[in-house]
């Protein structure tokens, strides 16, 4: 059984507000380390935790913008080059209203990206990923499915020293209709 708008809204309400104070709570510390010299991105592991918003258009389910949470687990091969995987939850509502309610709705995707980062100055860094996976597909009335796709995105990133950086991106995925803005938080090993 789907949520409530109202329950979806507060869910929603709640997201942003964690989303603030983990930006407030990593500005503070990133002020904190910012006498460190070396923000250089390293070769070597690292981990993302995301949220933002997903919006698709369908008839099939509401076309405002749903919480999307998602974590990616990569490589970084050089300061510039990296490859990952990740997870990005889409939930989306089913409208009461739906005229075919057998249609499929993307629930989730998951897959591999190639990642690009481009450094404006010692703090922010352009970033860039083009990547290929499978988004599961459910129905509210019949089998679940998936499908294969690309997606593509863009934002920037701020670096708090060489092992933290706050991230703001755009993800489109293709074949499904889907744009995800996110915020999110970076740690490297």
């Amino acid at each position: 059984m789907k949520p409530s708008k109202k329950n979806g809204l507060a869910a929603r309400m709640m997201a942003a507000g964690l989303t603030a104070g983990l930006t407030a709570g990593l500005t503070a510390a990133g002020a904190a380390h910012a006498d460190t010299p070396d923000s250089a991105l390293t070769p070597g592991l690292y981990g993302q935790m995301l949220i933002g918003g997903a919006k698709g258009h369908s008839a099939n389910y509401d076309s405002g913008t749903s919480l999307s949470v998602g974590w990616g687990l990569g490589y970084r091969f050089t300061p510039e080059l990296g490859a990952e995987l990740f997870l990005r939850g889409l939930d989306f509502d089913i409208s009461p209203f739906a005229s075919n309610r057998t249609e499929p709705y993307p629930e989730r995707h998951a897959g591999v990206a190639l990642t690009g980062s481009l450094p404006v100055n010692s703090l922010f860094n352009l970033t860039g990923r083009l990547g290929v996976g499978r988004t599961t597909l459910k129905r509210d009335n019949g089998e679940d499915r998936s499908r294969t796709n690309a997606s593509l995105g863009a934002g920037a990133a701020l670096q708090l020293g060489s092992h933290m950086a706050l991230t703001a991106g755009y993800e489109r995925y293709t074949g499904i209709n889907v744009n995800v803005w996110n915020v999110g938080w970076e740690l490297r090993y």
